[in-house]
């Protein structure tokens, strides 16, 4: 039997590995619980999605790249008798954009699982790099501008 921290980790390793096979959109809708939650923060560049609008949502920003991935390090879960249903990384995204050429990102999530699965996710707080966000994706925006 595998251990639940074993588990987790696996799901959120799966979850990563989805971006760069193109599969981001299914294994987030498969993970993600019906009434899941993903926010980004900080506040900065705040956005909080049910899992519906955030699907919705992914859909054209992947759109935007020719290579996305995403690798986690890091990772931190408990594996003791009395689980937490949390699991925290960092992470580190390296993806080419269609108009403006590399993008890199560093992250920080807490995935917080549904209480005794190994599978379902059931909120996600994202923290990305917000001075490095704002300035991209502004710069992203004035380029599909003049298209």
């Amino acid at each position: 039997m595998v251990p639940l921290s074993q588990e987790r980790r696996e799901t959120v390793e799966r979850l990563f590995n989805s971006f760069s096979l193109g599969r981001a959109i299914e294994v987030c809708d498969e993970i993600l619980a019906d009434n899941a939650i993903w926010e980004v923060a900080p506040r900065t560049v705040t956005a909080r999605r049910s899992k519906s609008e955030h699907l919705a949502y992914l859909g054209p920003i992947l759109d935007d790249y020719t290579e996305f991935s995403i690798t986690p390090n890091d990772i931190l879960v408990s594996s003791s008798q009395s689980e937490s249903d949390i699991l925290y990384c960092a992470a580190r995204s390296a993806c080419t954009h269609r108009l403006l050429g590399a993008y890199g990102q560093d992250y920080i999530f807490c995935f917080w699982f549904a209480p005794g699965s190994g599978n379902k996710i059931v909120y996600v707080k994202e923290y990305v790099d917000t001075w490095y966000s704002i300035r991209f994706f502004n710069k992203a925006e004035k380029a599909k501008a003049k298209l």
